[in-house]
């Protein structure tokens, strides 16, 4: 298969995802439903602290905040903005923040190297980065501010968190009373739609690719259709928000269904066991090796969907479901940040991910994503949830390489994926 060749079938007319943005979303969310849960944390990570929830309407001005804070320190539309801040409740607000500023929001871990941090910092003209000033051992703020001193200074660190380094700006004040806020409805619309970053890091080079927000859009809306999730049900996710995975199966799918989104900054079985309790019929949202444990736990019986994350190396192996399982299974294979790969299990416990099209609705509607082989098994990804390149030599949209490969039956099921 050619890497770089054209989309055999574009779709005849728009798709019905076409120009939707995520500030528009949540928008509609915060107009129809103010005091509506919006975001819900477990707590610190270390142990300090109960759940917090936060209605739309707070949420809301928690937004305008930050699109003030991004004025004042002088951030012009089109400029990046690193977020590196893992599972924080505060991370969703300050992603839709950014576009709506008409800002383009750059996600990267905060556990990057020094290294790395620079290299991202002179590649990305970055305009600012809000982050956090720690992550268990990990000191973000500290490491970020050594990136922009080492790149000559101009650009600002923004951080959540107490005990900041010195030249770090606090944010904490913009969220101090978000809980009490009333609702004001935001009067900010912005003409453009900016991208969303995201970065990975392997073999100690960050790679940036570039997602539109359609496309975001889309891929979060098939996993809707997939799990059978209804409007306003709670999403509970242990996948942070800090690439395309934790995206497209967390904050996308609660904006376009407007349900709540609870974040558990780390796995911790105690406050997961608590957490789904409180859930009710909602749907969870973790990664795949935690199956086992969703099963013996009961949740597979009590969620309305448990979708798993498969990161390669992955195997796909037939299994029967538990016994008197009520709830649906969504298998989600993450293609590196290139796209999600997203199918229901079958009857009998099988996974049906395989190479294909996925089209919304299921028979003749636009295409999602089509995956396909190449020789050794490479796996290629093209559609409207792919961050595909132009082909230079035609003008028109490639396919994109995963650096995937996969095995596959004769029916085309997947049965494992490993890196190429």
């Amino acid at each position: 298969m050619n890497e770089a060749r054209a989309l055999e079938h574009p779709p005849a007319q728009m798709p019905p995802w076409a120009g939707i943005t995520l500030p528009d979303l949540f928008a509609a969310s915060v107009q129809a439903n103010p005091q509506a849960a919006a975001l819900r944390w477990q707590g610190d990570p270390s142990g300090g602290g109960g759940p917090k929830s936060i209605t739309f309407a707070a949420a809301e001005r928690a937004v305008q905040r930050t699109m003030e804070q991004f004025g004042d320190i002088g951030l012009q539309p089109g400029q990046v903005v690193v977020i590196s801040m893992a599972g924080t409740w505060e991370a969703p607000l300050v992603v839709l923040a950014t576009l709506r500023a008409g800002l383009t929001p750059c996600l990267a871990s905060p556990a990057l190297p020094l290294d790395a941090m620079t290299d991202l910092l002179r590649r990305a003209t970055v305009g600012a980065v809000v982050t956090v000033g720690a992550v268990g051992t990990l000191r973000p703020a500290e490491q970020w501010r050594s990136a922009a001193a080492v790149c000559g200074g101009g650009r600002f660190v923004l951080a959540f968190g107490a005990r900041l380094p010195g030249g770090v700006l606090p944010l904490d004040g913009l969220f101090a009373s978000t809980v009490d806020a009333g609702y004001a409805e935001t009067t900010t619309r912005v003409a453009s739609q900016p991208p969303v970053l995201t970065t990975r890091f392997v073999d100690g080079q960050v790679a940036v690719v570039r997602h539109e927000q359609d496309g975001l859009v889309a891929g979060g809306l098939l996993l809707v259709v997939r799990s059978g999730m209804a409007p306003a049900e709670p999403i509970l996710t242990t996948i942070a928000p800090i690439g395309h995975a934790g995206l497209v199966t967390g904050l996308v799918p609660a904006l376009l269904t407007g349900g709540s989104l609870w974040q558990l900054p780390t796995f911790r079985a105690a406050a997961f066991l608590a957490s789904t309790d409180a859930l009710g019929r909602g749907h969870v949202v973790v990664p795949a090796a935690l199956q086992d444990a969703l099963e013996t736990s009961g949740i597979v019986r009590q969620a309305g969907s448990c979708i798993l994350v498969h990161r390669p190396a992955a195997q796909f192996e037939t299994r029967p479901l538990p016994g008197g399982a009520s709830g649906v299974i969504v298998d989600v294979l993450a293609c590196g940040e290139q796209g999600l790969l997203v199918a229901r299990r079958g009857e009998d416990g099988a996974s049906t991910l395989a190479v294909g099209e996925s089209r919304i609705p299921d028979a003749d509607g636009a295409l999602v994503i089509r995956a396909e082989t190449g020789p050794g098994g490479r796996l290629y990804l093209a559609g409207a949830a792919v961050p595909t390149r132009i082909d230079t030599a035609s003008g028109s949209l490639g396919v994109a390489e995963t650096g995937l490969a996969c095995r596959t039956d004769g029916r085309g099921r997947i049965l494992s994926v490993t890196p190429s």
